[in-house]
């Protein structure tokens, strides 16, 4: 049986509706995923970077305990060095250099090297084996890491948590489109009907805008 014309506008219109309801339920439901995703990643790096701060405290105060023991130990082997100056017995000199290698053992990997560096220099007083470079990388480098990791792990996890609420955002105002929509579909005065489909879109479309602006925060 052909449709007569009055009712051929209203089942295009319903049809119209009903994709417009699916495509923007389907939107919906994509953003709520990634949403989702983006909040479960947010948790996960805000965790890593306390783990990571947690470390770079542990191992700081560490690096603080090995900076006064390497510096008494820097300033021990210096006086039993200065037992050297006159001395000519080689067993003497011997056992004077062990003393200065067994005083240096217990310190911080790179810092008996940085010591001797020193000795060779003959003592030079306007620097330390405490102020060598390498052994400020090998003692500090660790802690200092993990405090760099932990900061970028924390922004990472702000980024992504911005992220989501923009599209919780999105999610609001394609909830108003499928509320707009929806009244389209149950609205049997033409005129009326259409006027709200295409408000329903125009909201639709700006909740696409919406959602398509979160994967840029923090780009």
């Amino acid at each position: 049986m052909s449709l007569v014309p009055e009712e051929r506008p209203s089942r295009a219109l319903d049809v119209i509706t009903a994709i417009m309801l699916g495509l923007v339920s389907v939107v919906t439901a994509l953003g709520a995923w990634q949403a989702a995703a983006w909040d479960g990643r947010a948790q996960e790096f805000g965790r890593d970077a306390g783990d990571a701060r947690d470390v770079s405290v542990n191992q700081s105060v560490q690096a603080d305990y090995a900076a006064r023991t390497d510096l008494e130990a820097s300033l021990a082997a210096r006086a039993i060095a200065d037992r050297r100056e006159g001395q000519i017995d080689p067993l003497e000199l011997a056992l004077i250099d062990n003393e200065i290698q067994a005083t240096l053992s217990s310190t911080t990997p790179g810092f008996s090297d940085a010591w001797y560096l020193w000795q060779s220099g003959g003592f030079d007083p306007t620097s330390a084996p405490v102020d060598d470079p390498d052994y400020l990388a090998g003692r500090d480098g660790f802690y200092q890491s993990y405090g760099v990791a932990g900061f970028v792990l924390d922004d990472l996890s702000h980024q992504l948590q911005t992220r989501s609420s923009v599209l919780a955002q999105a999610a609001l105002v394609q909830a108003l489109a499928l509320f707009l929509i929806g009244i389209a579909g149950v609205n049997r005065v033409g005129a009326v009907r259409v006027a709200i489909l295409a408000l329903g879109a125009v909201v639709f479309l700006v909740g696409i805008v919406v959602a398509l602006s979160s994967f840029g925060v923090g780009a």
